[in-house]
């Protein structure tokens, strides 16, 4: 690190041309003038809150009414942080709308304090998640105690490939320290001014040196995807740097149960690296199965059995000694939910949360999948209005959804999905939040809500009605935790929670059959598995009440024993094999670029990740700790009577952007990127990729771009003036209101 800022010809400029080095300032003065303008903040120093009761933390904290009181699963949290006796693993399950983010940040700054730590890092499933997340952090930030150092100084960093289309993490960006930073000291020179041609030859004002793309993580405090903590398992450059920012903070990993068979090698590597560092894990999730939990232990176990120091409780250059091991908890049992189990070795610690008094009672309907049927079904139900979610697992139907039920209940219906440009998803997730979130006060009379994954999980929103595709039951229960989840007055014929599961032609078969696309997204093991356990659930009664029947119907589906009747046991022993098949492929996949595990027997960090390097690229490094296709990304825009311009409806869509030249403005280019956008996964696979991707590159390079670095190596789909484009045999078109379709002519 030391190296790279005495390298940085930021902090230590070049000398221009035609300028003698006799004119340079002394040595101590630059050095002194490069310091200033690094403006390294202060480290955070958090101070154990031991005299404070859960109650005064929660108001203290967080923006909660005057007489709030601290929920059962946030004292849990505190009270397993202040107990654990040395960094260590911990998982919080509990249902939706409990609290599991206040509790983890209150446990953190705990952890934090208690083993000398610097700083707390938040990771999330997908950006949308991370962008709410870091507005949150930014809340907590400024009521943590004054330790000498400003909230708003204080080093923070979002990590994601569009952090920089992130309007609250621009604004934060200060231009350096007391006097800027440039490439050009004009108190390092002396006699004549310098002449403008040198002056603009050299001049360039740059981000804190901690926004650097492979310094982002050494910041004090993050917030991220997933992605980021999974670098930690994955052989690339730098990796040193994304091991030395993660060991010194609390990690935080929420909706731990999003990540799949691949990730899931990652995450249980990264987890082994984290338990060697002696950095402490808190993981959230409201639906994770038992299996998963052990493995999650089992990894951090590993990894604590290589710690080469004592523990790492330091405090003022010491270490602390070791701490001996709690007797393990008692077994945890299928039933036990919710719960918070802690490790910090081979054992494991279990402490089930006491009831909360919250229970919410859903009831569970099945309908055929069919368009009639659910014109029908939001007929009767918003007779005398309310807002319902409609929730399909392909975007294609979801798109087909919306077009449908918007022929019939017109402008009362809104579409929300992954494929919509920056600015309106943007648009949208705002739309979302002040009508449908805790406050909802701009909550409509009447909507319809048809969305995709992206309304399931990190979201606090409340639905009076949910029809749901087919989905593992896990994700069932999230998309569940969206209804009813704020008191609020609600119509006569939605004061019950009802959540009707469709995505099957005829429940009645032998055994029934998912649609395509949801066996394509989930697998048909998990979907015939969770039919079964709905259908056995149902013969006992027709409601799911969270958190008291959680537990054992995600066991049930996660399980290896027999479900459903004995005539679906044909088709689950070949969905088995097959979900099986899958899953050791992705593994296999996975394995091929994942670092070495930690050894106790090295001397050096370096030792440690020198196994050589797959990748060396951020975004090329997502997708290679996510599983599938290489999805393709373009940059949507569109050309009007011969020039290129914004899509229309975004800030700027009339004004001619450049398409050559080396120069683009910072704000045209960031208007530009944000318009970045995914194709769908089938298009990135064989033949047709390659077909597609010499189309682009034949008619989608815009030269102008390759100067920023921002549009550097992106590719334009440049639709018509009526926002249309037929390219390498497929027709695209793109909407305000249904984002990004493609379809086969």
């Amino acid at each position: 690190t030391c190296d790279w800022i005495a390298s940085d010809h930021h902090l230590f400029p070049l000398v221009p041309n035609g300028v003698g080095f006799e004119g340079l300032a002394p040595t101590d003065d630059r050095l002194e003038r490069a310091w200033r303008r690094l403006d390294l903040p202060g480290p955070w120093c958090p101070v154990e809150p031991m005299g404070q009761s859960p109650d005064e933390l929660l108001r203290e904290r967080f923006t909660v009414p005057a007489d709030a009181q601290a929920r059962t699963v946030q004292v849990a949290a505190l009270d397993a942080a202040r107990s654990m006796p040395e960094p260590g693993l911990m998982i919080i399950e509990a249902p939706t709308g409990e609290g599991k983010t206040e509790a983890a940040l209150l446990a953190a700054e705990v952890l934090a304090s208690r083993f000398g730590l610097g700083g707390v890092a938040i990771h999330l499933p997908t950006t949308a998640t991370a962008d709410a997340m870091f507005e949150r952090l930014l809340d907590w930030l400024d009521t943590l105690p004054d330790d000498g150092v400003s909230s708003h100084d204080r080093s923070l960093n979002l990590l994601h490939g569009r952090a920089h289309l992130n309007p609250t993490f621009r604004s934060l960006d200060h231009l350096g320290g007391a006097d800027g930073i440039s490439t050009f000291d004009d108190e390092a020179f002396s006699g004549d001014e310098p002449s403008p041609r040198q002056v603009a030859a050299v001049l360039a004002v740059v981000e804190s040196w901690l926004r650097g793309r492979h310094k982002a993580s050494l910041a004090d405090f993050t917030v991220g995807t997933i992605d980021q903590f999974l670098f930690l398992a994955l052989r690339s450059k730098f990796l040193p740097m994304r091991h030395l920012g993660a060991a010194r903070k609390v990690v935080v990993l929420d909706e731990v149960h999003a990540v799949d068979a691949y990730m899931s090698v990652y995450l249980e590597r990264a987890l082994e690296w984290a338990g060697s560092l002696g950095v402490p894990v808190v993981a959230l999730s409201a639906t994770l199965p038992s299996g998963h939990r052990t493995k999650l232990h089992e990894a951090y176990g590993r990894g604590v059995s290589t710690r080469r120091f004592a523990t790492p409780g330091r405090r003022r250059g010491r270490w602390a000694a070791p701490v001996s091991s709690p007797a393990p908890g008692a077994p945890l049992a299928v039933s036990t939910y919710p719960v918070i189990s802690t490790s910090h070795g081979p054992d494991v610690a279990t402490a089930p949360i006491a009831s909360s008094p919250r229970r919410s009672t859903t009831r569970i309907e099945l309908a055929a999948d069919d368009d009639d049927v659910l014109v029908a079904l939001l007929g009767s139900a918003l007779v005398d209005g309310g807002c319902v979610l409609v929730v399909r697992n392909t975007v294609t139907r979801a798109q087909a959804t919306y077009a449908m039920l918007r022929a019939r209940f017109g402008d009362d219906v809104r579409l929300m999905h992954s494929r919509f440009v920056g600015p309106h998803r943007s648009t949208n997730d705002e739309w979302l939040r002040t009508r449908f979130g805790p406050d909802g006060d701009q909550r409509p009379h009447r909507a319809i809500i048809v969305a995709t994954q992206v309304a399931e999980q990190s979201l606090d929103i409340d639905l009076d009605l949910l029809i749901t595709d087919l989905a593992p039951v896990d994700l069932l229960l999230q998309r569940i935790g969206r209804l009813h989840r704020h008191p609020r007055p609600r119509p006569a014929a939605l004061q019950e929670a009802r959540c009707i599961v469709v995505g099957v032609d005829d429940w009645e078969a032998t055994p029934p059959a998912p649609v395509p696309g949801s066996v394509m997204v989930y697998g048909k093991h998990l979907l015939l598995r969770t039919a079964a356990v709905l259908r056995t659930h149902f013969a006992k009664h027709p409601t799911i009440t969270a958190p008291d029947d959680v537990a054992e119907l995600i066991e049930d589906v996660y399980g290896d024993w027999p479900l459903g009747p004995p005539e679906w046991s044909r088709s689950l022993e070949a969905a088995q094999a097959q979900d099986a098949r899958t899953r050791a492929q992705r593994v296999s996949r996975a394995q091929g670029h994942l670092v070495e595990k930690p050894r106790a027997d090295v001397q050096m960090l370096a030792d440690w990740v020198g196994v050589g390097v797959s990748v060396d690229h951020d975004e090329r490094g997502a997708a290679t700790v996510r599983d599938g296709e290489d999805a393709i990304e373009v940059i949507a825009v569109r050309r009007v009577d011969g020039t290129l311009r914004l899509l229309d409806g975004i800030d700027g869509c009339n004004e001619v952007l450049p398409e050559t030249g080396s120069s683009m403005p910072d704000d045209v280019a960031l208007r530009i990127a944000a318009c970045t956008v995914r194709l769908p996964g089938y298009l990135g696979i064989g033949a047709r990729a390659d077909a597609l991707l010499d189309a682009l590159e034949k008619y989608g390079f815009v030269e102008a771009w390759q100067s920023h670095p921002h549009l550097r190596g992106r590719l334009a789909l440049v639709l018509d003036e009526s926002q249309r484009l037929e390219l390498a045999g497929l027709q695209f078109s793109y909407d305000a209101l249904t984002g990004l379709k493609c379809e086969a002519p």
